[in-house]
Parts: C-alpha cells; structure tokens; sequence
C-alpha cells in the first residue's frame, strides 16, 4: 500500500486522523516536539527558505510554522490523502519535516517515499517515526501502522538514501526498562546542515525529556531528565 493510499484510507476511516488540532494537544506526541521553535533555533545557522511538512494531514504544522516564522519563507504542505495538500510542490527544500507517515506505508514502498523525499531535500530532513502498533486499523483489519521495525532497519532504509544520519528512539516503562515507542532524527547529504541538525534536534527537548509508555492504555506521560 502505498502511501497515499494508506493516507486516503485512513482519512476515510476517521475525520480526526490528521487533525490540524494534534500540534496544539497536550495529550498527542507531535505537541512535544516544538517543532517552530527548533526551526527559529536554526534560522542563524542557515538559510531556511523554503519548508516542506510531508504528510501533512490537514495541515496542522503547516499553521503553526506559519503563525511563528516569518512570512518571507514559504512553507508548504503534501499530504495526497487531503484534498488541500494533493498535489507535491515543486522544487527542492531547505527542511522537510516527516511525521508520523513512514509506518502507515507498507514495505516495498518505502524505498521509493525516501527517494521522493531526498529528491526534494536540498538540505536536511526531520523524522518521526512510530515503533509500536497503532490505536486505529485500517478496513482489511491490518493495523494502521502498516511497517512495523525497529530503530535498525529504518537506520538501514535511510543509509541508502542520505549520507549522514543522526537518529535516536524515545521510549521507558514506568519501571524504567528501555521501551523504544518512537524513533526521531536528521538526515542530510550536505555536510554544511550537520550543525543546523543538531541543534534543531536540541531544540525539540526530545533528548533532554524521558518518555514514559504505559503499554495497557496505551498512553505515555513526558518527564524531564535530570542533567
């Protein structure tokens, strides 16, 4: 399944799935990654033109990097499962973020989604990637999360795309046993966005927070590190 079928799929399924809402929503992962702010912390670091939200959904992060960055950069969304976000932009862009997408897309189509998105990548990409099964199935019964696989082979998929790579997976049992729920990092091919990668990465607070999964609900609480 591709991904704008699974995309169009699930829209179907759930007139939530996607919400513009999530980025403002204590209780959904993307409101923790603070994703405006990191993008402000790199501005001085290097030229940020033009952005790309892959996946979009209804355009949630598209609105909120709009409503913090200056006009003068043009943010774009694609998501093909939405009317609004159908078409993929055109040209090539400084920062493409991506989450939550490449688990709802099925394994033979992964290798052609990273090569669309390095191929509109003239700087450095952001990911965010699920590790465990979803709460929604799609209509054949399959869970929402199409390719489940540990942080490893994605680190596999993206080394044949991208030269350099940094990535790392969030995830603790209340015990405090290692429990990887999601895997976030950079990847770029250009030398010159490695210092922009780490410190957008800084700026998230996703190293600096340990997040607490309770496998039962389902749910996960946030907690800073002590220093």
């Amino acid at each position: 399944m591709t991904y704008a079928q699974s995309s169009k799929e699930l829209h179907k399924l759930n007139a939530d799935y996607g919400n513009a809402s999530a980025y403002r929503n204590p209780s959904s992962m993307k409101y923790y990654l603070n994703i405006p702010k990191s993008i402000q912390s790199i501005l001085n670091l290097s030229s940020i033109t033009r952005i790309l939200d892959y996946g979009t959904g209804k355009g949630g992060l598209v609105e909120e990097i709009r409503s913090c960055l200056p006009e003068a950069i043009d943010i774009q969304g694609y998501d093909p499962g939405v009317q609004e976000y159908y078409d993929l932009p055109d040209g090539q862009f400084d920062l493409i973020t991506c989450i939550d997408v490449l688990e709802h897309i099925d394994r033979g189509s992964i290798y052609s989604t990273f090569q669309q998105i390095k191929d509109k990548s003239k700087g450095f990409v952001f990911f965010a990637i699920d590790l465990i099964p979803a709460k929604k199935e799609l209509l054949d019964g399959r869970n929402a999360h199409i390719t489940l696989a540990p942080s490893d082979w994605w680190c596999q998929q993206l080394k044949q795309h991208f030269r350099m790579v940094t990535l790392f997976d969030q995830g603790w049992l209340e015990d405090g046993t290692i429990y990887p729920i999601q895997l976030f990092g950079c990847a770029t091919n250009h030398l010159h966005f490695l210092p922009s990668m780490s410190k957008f990465i800084e700026s998230t607070g996703i190293a600096s927070t340990r997040w607490e999964y309770d496998p039962k609900s389902r749910g996960f609480k946030i907690k800073a590190l002590q220093p």
